[in-house]
């Protein structure tokens, strides 16, 4: 395992009382097409707040959840330092945020609130709420968002008509659902437990298909996008490769504390949030090697890549976002 060789800078700015540009090219990314950040460089802006969830739309705008003051914030990322350009209200402790694969809409799980903001993505704000039974944690969409499936700290996978906020099916997968992940065909969903497995959904009929008996204590599930690999982080000390089709393990990569995880853009290497070690441990995707770690000074939750995949963002608890390139 080679160090990391980051140069660190520092930046600090104050929150924006407002939401960010109406402009449709909001922030386009800045960067050509290089499929992964080269991992030598960090810097940060200050959000504060415990910084949790943060995702990147297709039109390049990036939010981060901040579950201690019930808001999310959007940063620009253009230049060499990320900056915030505002924030809204949101519920009460939002967790995860996705956006939908036009970029314009949003939508967060607030846990404390038992319900799901959906959200304008181009005004930056809350336009209506899904009430959920229970605590929303993991949020996945099918297709054009028409179906929304959101995990509940009680065990339980929701199936939810985006439009009208019904509950169509409630299936129950165990212990708190850490992980979910829809197949790009979005005809299975993946949803990992606390329990230690792995439950396969088939979404055309809603029912729970193979479990897989993994160990531990699973988190984060994410899917290569060419092959038939699933990824499966373990906060017991290593991340599970399965075969989608056969479900046999194909491999056991050790990584103490994992416990979330995404690709980058080519699908050639894993990032993973180490919380407890305070660091982000970088994976070749071809031979599962550990490549480098990157310190983060302090707990790293959800990791997202710009549309150019030049660039990661982290979001650390600590109270910052930091970019890697």
């Amino acid at each position: 395992m080679r160090p990391a060789l980051l140069a660190f800078t520092c930046a600090c700015w104050a929150l924006a009382a407002c939401a960010g540009s109406t402009d449709p090219d909001f922030d386009p990314d800045p960067d050509l097409p290089t499929g992964h950040p080269l991992g030598a460089n960090l810097t940060f802006v200050s959000v504060g707040h415990g910084p949790w969830g943060t995702a990147v739309s297709s039109r390049g705008d990036l939010y981060v959840t901040r579950p201690f003051t019930d808001s999310i914030t959007r940063v620009a990322y253009a230049d060499s330092v990320p900056t915030v350009i505002g924030s809204f209200r949101v519920g009460q402790r939002p967790d995860e945020i996705i956006f939908s694969a036009d970029g314009r809409k949003a939508y967060s799980t607030n846990i404390d609130d038992a319900n799901i903001s959906v959200i304008d993505a181009v005004d930056g704000r809350e336009t209506r709420v899904v009430g959920v039974p229970g605590e929303p944690l993991r949020i996945a969409a099918d297709t054009g968002e028409a179906t929304l499936y959101i995990t509940l700290t009680n065990g339980n996978l929701l199936v939810v008509d985006e439009s009208s906020g019904a509950v169509d099916t409630t299936l129950s997968i165990g212990a708190t659902p850490n992980g979910i992940a829809i197949d790009r065909t979005r005809q299975r969903l993946w949803v990992s437990s606390a329990n230690g497995t792995l439950t396969e959904i088939n979404t055309a009929s809603n029912t729970k298909g193979r479990v897989v008996t993994l160990g531990g204590s699973p988190q984060e599930v994410v899917l290569h996008p060419s092959n038939t690999s699933i990824y499966i982080a373990n906060e017991d000390g290593w991340i599970t490769v399965l075969d989608r089709e056969s479900l046999a393990r194909t491999d056991s990569i050790p990584m103490p504390g994992a416990f979330r995880m995404a690709l980058t853009r080519d699908a050639t290497q894993l990032w993973v949030s180490q919380s407890g070690l305070g660091q982000v441990h970088v994976v070749s995707v071809a031979t599962g090697d550990p490549l480098f770690a990157i310190p983060t000074g302090g707990s790293p939750r959800h990791i997202a890549f710009s549309v150019g995949g030049a660039r990661a963002f982290i979001a650390n608890e600590n109270g910052r976002l930091q970019m890697v390139r």
